[in-house]
């Protein structure tokens, strides 16, 4: 019988470097003499939020960063805020951003990460200077309602975080990270049919509930983006699963580029997307069964599989890191000042909803705050009933034994006294 506990070592202790350069970014870097200052407008600023938006965004800044640029972020809760009069670029990670508290002379543009169909249908999708989409297959789909510049800008790796460790053994065949948000996924059904002899680690995987995958499927909490790098050092196999709008539209996500980057070999769910990226001999599965016979194969044949996870890792480092998008990125602004100075869309119009966005997402966030802060109340109050409950029962043992002593002959009380202050003595 294959051994099913794996010790898995955490955290990644050389991420403090990047991590304090990620904690200088979000305090922000914009400053009259800057070549460029943009400004990211992000679900939220907590790196322990585990939003995706976010960590893209901190490797694309830091990359410019090292270019010279000035960077700040703007959370959901600050998106009513008038840009600094500094900033040159502003970049919406997400749609329900509304581009119009700026001045005149800030280049506006969009990235479309996922949610391509979303993008490709906002109203005030015009109002942006210049669009930015994942995948071939997205940007024709997001150009059907934009007539500006647009460009293929696939998500990366930050590789001075993601990156192999020499001091960590891959101990781990098989892991992911996969969240499991309420809703049926792939991946659930290709779990929950894998064999005894493949294990598997799931790092955010429900917590409290039946395990319906099988004694080979062992849940972990969720962990942070920080120690991500160390997981995927560790292991041989990273499960990934692609949600079906991104799917669609072969946008792949940054589970991709990471676990690559780290030394790992991701097996995915969908293999659009994975040619122009250079990235089309990653395994890719379309079943279960498909997938319990690629992992079978591979484990089979460990040289070989450890020599695809160098091929490719090689093609990440070369071409999918942040590094490279910052240039892309500078190439792209250029474009976009040149073909659109003569035919910018007028955001006046655009103010009153964005105010109006503005004031409803900080509602919502205040809402959400204050329902997590009473859930976190009742489950505490449900711990101290606990607690309360076992005082309670120790309390009614120790009188029911002090009612049972009393109703003993007052020779045996006596004596049980005696062998009480001997013990005692």
């Amino acid at each position: 019988m294959k051994e099913k506990f794996v010790s898995i070592t955490l955290p990644f202790d050389a991420n403090d470097v990047v991590g304090a350069e990620y904690r200088r970014l979000l305090a922000g870097t914009i400053a009259a003499d800057k070549p460029e200052n943009v400004v990211f407008a992000v679900s939220n600023t907590d790196p322990a939020s585990g939003r995706g938006d976010l960590y893209v965004a901190l490797g694309l800044a830091s990359a410019l960063d090292r270019l010279g640029w000035g960077v700040r972020f703007l959370d959901q809760t600050r998106w009513g805020e008038v840009l600094p009069p500094e900033t040159t670029v502003s970049i919406a990670m997400l749609e329900s951003y509304v581009p119009a508290l700026m001045g005149p002379d800030v280049t506006r543009l969009a990235w479309a990460r996922n949610w391509t169909d979303s993008w490709a249908t906002l109203h005030y999708l015009q109002a942006f200077d210049g669009v930015l989409a994942s995948s071939s297959a997205a940007l024709t789909r997001i150009t059907e309602n934009f007539a500006g510049p647009a460009a293929v800008l696939p998500i990366a790796a930050d590789c001075r975080l993601f990156r192999p460790r020499a001091d960590r053994e891959r101990t781990v065949d098989l892991s992911t990270t996969v969240n499991e948000w309420g809703q049926n996924r792939d991946i659930q059904r290709a779990v929950a049919a894998l064999p005894e002899d493949i294990t598997l680690h799931w790092f955010g995987a429900r917590q409290n509930t039946a395990n319906e995958y099988g004694s080979s499927v062992h849940r972990h909490a969720p962990i942070s983006f920080f120690e991500l790098p160390d997981l995927y050092s560790q292991s041989r196999f990273v499960l990934d699963d692609l949600t079906p709008s991104a799917r669609e539209y072969g946008s792949q996500n940054s589970r991709l580029y990471e676990s690559l980057a780290a030394g790992a070999l991701p097996i995915l769910n969908e293999g659009r997307g994975l040619d122009e990226l250079g990235l089309d001999e990653v395994p890719v599965y379309s079943s279960p069964e498909e997938l319990t016979e690629l992992l079978t194969r591979l484990n089979a044949d460990p040289e070989g599989s450890a020599a695809l996870a160098a091929r490719l890792h090689e093609v990440v480092i070369e071409r999918h890191d942040y590094t490279a998008r910052a240039v892309a990125l500078v190439d792209f602004l250029a474009r976009v000042r040149a073909d659109s100075s003569a035919n910018r869309v007028e955001t006046g119009p655009l103010a009153d909803l964005a105010d109006e966005r503005a004031r409803r997402l900080v509602a919502e966030y205040h809402q959400q705050r204050l329902t997590g802060e009473a859930a976190h109340a009742t489950e505490r109050l449900a711990l101290v009933q606990a607690e309360n409950d076992g005082l309670r029962a120790e309390v009614q043992n120790a009188h029911a034994e002090l009612t049972r002593i009393a109703t003993l002959p007052a020779v045996r009380v006596v004596r049980r006294v005696k062998r009480l202050f001997r013990g005692r003595a």
